[in-house]
């Protein structure tokens, strides 16, 4: 890799990291406002890489997940509600991953649908729990950890010893051996978090761990389906060499109601 890539990638990263972290520990408004701004720039390169991207439908999709986004951070709904909410997201991703192999939702025709339950649903869910769930938004930070092990691990062990392509239409560079490399050094952070952080046991460290791995691969591999249908590269602009909303929280929007629902349990 050119050094000026690796530089721009490496400084933007570190930044990226910085003000991730410091909005999730840095109490529950400044963590629904990133969870806000994720969502909103999700939706946006969402409907521009579907070329739905009229100012009418921008303004449109902007409005709809900012006004619910304010009311759930205003007024608490029935535990019925938000458990539609979980279930919903989780069939959705059930259904993403029969995509992956047949279009059972084309995303040209049903574009509504795939911007409120991919980019604009799990991100309610989270700002929810922060505000009336979770004591503070800690537990989005070791999911996002857990997501970053399980990727870095994917790419550092494909890297060194990956053969056998994973998806290869999808996504080439994935590998099987990088994969399962992911999935044992997640389960191995997400055991040592269980001493470290014991505001989960060791069983729901470890099922976090799983899903987050798992499930985080789909995210990462459905939004590779996407680009593709529509050649795009990159689903936006807003890191420097490291793509837009989507590419860095593909797997995060997957993973993140399960994270919730896990914490409603512990709670």
């Amino acid at each position: 890799m050119d050094r000026n890539v690796l530089r721009t990638r490496s400084t933007t990263a570190f930044i990226f990291a910085i003000i991730v972290i410091g909005g999730l520990l840095g109490g529950k408004i400044p963590a629904m406002v990133l969870l806000g701004i994720i969502g909103l720039g999700s939706c946006v390169e969402y409907l521009r890489m579907t070329q739905k991207n009229s100012m009418i439908t921008l303004s449109l999709a902007g409005l709809l997940f900012l006004g619910v986004s304010v009311f759930l951070a205003l007024q608490p709904v029935p535990q019925f509600v938000l458990y539609l909410m979980i279930i919903g997201h989780l069939v959705y991703i059930a259904v993403s991953v029969i995509q992956l192999w047949r279009p059972v939702l084309p995303h040209s025709s049903f574009y509504p649908v795939h911007v409120i339950l991919y980019s604009m649903l799990p991100l309610w869910i989270g700002i929810y729990a922060i505000r009336w769930l979770a004591p503070d938004a800690h537990f989005v930070l070791y999911t996002l950890f857990l997501i970053w092990i399980s990727d870095s691990g994917a790419y550092f062990v494909g890297s060194l010893w990956g053969k056998k392509k994973l998806f290869e239409r999808l996504s080439p560079k994935k590998t099987l051996e990088g994969f399962l490399g992911a999935g044992v050094l997640t389960l191995v952070f997400a055991w040592l978090f269980s001493m470290w952080i014991p505001e989960l046991s060791l069983n729901q460290w470890l099922i976090l761990g799983f899903w987050s791995w798992l499930v985080g691969t789909f995210g990462d591999l459905y939004e590779s389906s996407v680009k593709r249908t529509f050649r795009v590269k990159d689903s936006g602009r807003f890191m420097p060499g490291h793509g837009g909303f989507l590419d860095r929280f593909d797997s995060f929007l997957f993973v993140i109601s399960f994270s919730v629902w896990l914490i409603w349990l512990v709670i």
